[in-house]
């Protein structure tokens, strides 16, 4: 399995890939530097390249008085990067702790930055945790650094916006740990420690709010550490169970209202630091019983064969395929301190991991693991519709056969033998 490592030179807190081969990373040694710049790195991954696998392509270096990045996501058009302005601002009570970023011709361009967390303006030590951007550039959501008053803002981000849509308020005092956006935008769902809540992106209102009882059994209590939609209805959570008891994932249904699966994963591993999921998403084309001229294509998410990441507190990554939560490899030790991030590329080719010790790590995933997320299947439709036209073309050569059959004479004693039958009949 081919893999490459780098040192970016630089603490990174936040990675995602901007497209299939070119790498987001931010991070830094924080205000002042301390001789470590706070920068904001995109990085080319060719594995053709043998010498130099991972390259630098575009950099933006942060002002000097400004704090390190410490959440990043991007859409591959939008960028949002959680990073607080300096101290002396931030006593001042202006910290525009939320920067947006376009990639634009290949290029980083910043646009604008704003302050959302009005309550904490004056606080130096919080900062944006959770930082996150819809696929159609619609909505964000953010998430604070505060355990006494954790906040969880929902952006409208549309139209080159950032502007403040709903704020939610956690009430149990408990910090939120990690949040994420469904595909098509509408929904939210967020953990604390031992609490899990789904929020409408259009309304505001929380759609289910659970405990951790219910999702844990008699011999084990789940802490909550990571949580990443796999559909526009279901997600999992990357559990901590207690007292070192290793990790584990949980599969739920929010229409449902149900639990779906809790596997145990890992008892080496006794916490996560970061998880990913990829989707494997297949096009279907479908064409219509009534316009066969047609055709309809789709998009479909092949659950069973996407694929999740899990970066645990012994510095390895973990892969598993989705169905039963097989783990299909164990890459230990990838790196020499904490994992930050895992992150797949948008095709599931590449799964990189980046460090606190300045370290990317990228591994090219065998063709086994994966499968074409531009799959084209024909529909039932359209199978259906093939077999009504063979089906009736065979009757219609069947009867034209017949008739040749009779015209010929060919099957005439056939044809006669009811009649001869009823004659002996009558005879008898």
């Amino acid at each position: 399995m081919e893999a490459a490592s780098w040192n970016v030179g630089y603490p990174i807190f936040g990675a995602r890939f901007l497209d299939e081969d070119t790498l987001l990373v931010a991070g830094g040694g924080g205000e002042g530097n301390h001789g470590i710049p706070n920068k904001l790195t995109a990085l080319q991954i060719d594995f053709s390249r043998k010498n130099k696998v991972i390259k630098k392509f575009r950099e933006l270096q942060l002002p000097p008085n400004s704090d390190s990045p410490m959440s990043l996501d991007t859409n591959g058009e939008i960028i949002l990067m959680g990073c607080n302005e300096g101290s002396e601002k931030i006593k001042k009570g202006k910290n525009c702790h939320l920067r947006k970023y376009d990639y634009i011709d290949q290029h980083l361009v910043f646009s604008k930055s704003i302050n959302l967390f009005t309550d904490f303006s004056n606080d130096i030590n919080n900062y944006t945790k959770c930082c996150y951007i819809s696929d159609d550039s619609s909505i964000g959501c953010i998430s604070n650094s505060n355990e006494k008053n954790p906040q969880l803002i929902i952006i409208n981000t549309s139209n080159n916006q950032l502007k403040l849509k709903y704020k939610i308020i956690e009430k149990t005092n408990n910090i939120i740990k990690d949040l994420h956006i469904s595909p098509d935008g509408k929904t939210i769902v967020y953990i604390t420690s031992s609490t899990f809540k789904a929020i409408s992106t259009v309304s505001g209102k929380i759609l289910i709010s659970k405990n951790s009882s219910a999702l844990s059994t008699s011999s084990q209590t789940l802490i909550f550490a990571k949580i990443r939609f796999i559909n526009n209805n279901e997600f999992i959570i990357g559990c901590n169970i207690n007292n070192k008891g290793g990790i584990s994932i949980v599969h739920y249904s929010i229409l449902d209202q149900l639990l779906i699966s809790n596997k145990l994963i890992s008892k080496k591993i006794k916490s996560i630091t970061s998880m990913d999921f990829w989707p494997n998403i297949i096009i279907k084309v479908y064409q219509d019983i009534k316009n066969p001229e047609k055709t309809i294509t789709k998009s479909e998410i092949d659950i069973n064969n996407s694929l999740i990441s899990i970066a645990g507190n012994n510095y390895s990554v973990i892969l598993l395929k989705f169905k039963n939560f097989k783990n299909l490899f164990e890459f230990k030790k990838t790196h020499n301190f904490v994992i930050t991030k895992v992150t797949f590329s948008p095709t599931g080719q590449y799964l990189a991991s980046v460090s606190a010790a300045n370290t990317i790590h990228v591994i090219k995933l065998p063709s086994k693991f994966i499968t074409s997320n531009q799959t084209q299947i024909k529909s039932k439709n359209l199978n259906t519709f093939l077999s009504i036209i063979l089906s009736l073309l065979f009757v219609l050569i069947l009867a034209i056969l017949i008739q040749y059959l009779i015209n010929k004479k060919l099957i005439q004693h056939l044809i006669d033998i009811p009649t001869i039958k009823s004659e002996l009949k009558k005879r008898r």
